[in-house]
């Protein structure tokens, strides 16, 4: 009977353990019309590849809702793209792999890293975008 509770336990802290959305979703949903309007505008643009499974995503997200704290980034839009659940923007935005890191001003892609972890050299790399 206590392993079957334990059991119990187990899975309900699991259950109620949200799926990771980075930088505690201080990063919005990748939104193709959102993305697409801030195209138009000219606008500084991050887009992160992510995926709830990545130990490397995780690794940046402090760092992520740093960046989206920062007031020296408050004109950059910034986007979370599940590779997961948005195969079809993965395809369009050419992703290749999860925690990667584009960087758009206007409709042009500037710059893209992946795998950072550290705080210096995402910051280098979101810099980009200012």
């Amino acid at each position: 009977m206590l392993k079957a509770l334990k059991i119990l336990l187990l899975i309900v802290v699991v259950a109620l353990v949200p799926r990771l959305s980075l930088a505690d979703q201080t990063w919005p949903a990748f939104d193709q019309a959102k993305f697409q309007a801030a195209q138009a505008a000219g606008k500084s643009i991050v887009v992160h590849s992510f995926a709830t499974w990545c130990t490397t995503c995780k690794a940046q997200a402090p760092t992520l809702g740093e960046v989206a704290r920062d007031p020296k980034f408050a004109d950059v839009v910034f986007f979370e793209l599940d590779i997961d659940r948005d195969p079809k923007a993965v395809e369009a935005l050419k992703f290749t792999a999860q925690a990667q890191f584009k960087i758009y001003k206007g409709a042009k892609e500037i710059a893209w890293e992946v795998g950072m972890v550290d705080r210096d050299s995402i910051y280098k790399v979101l810099g980009q975008a200012l």
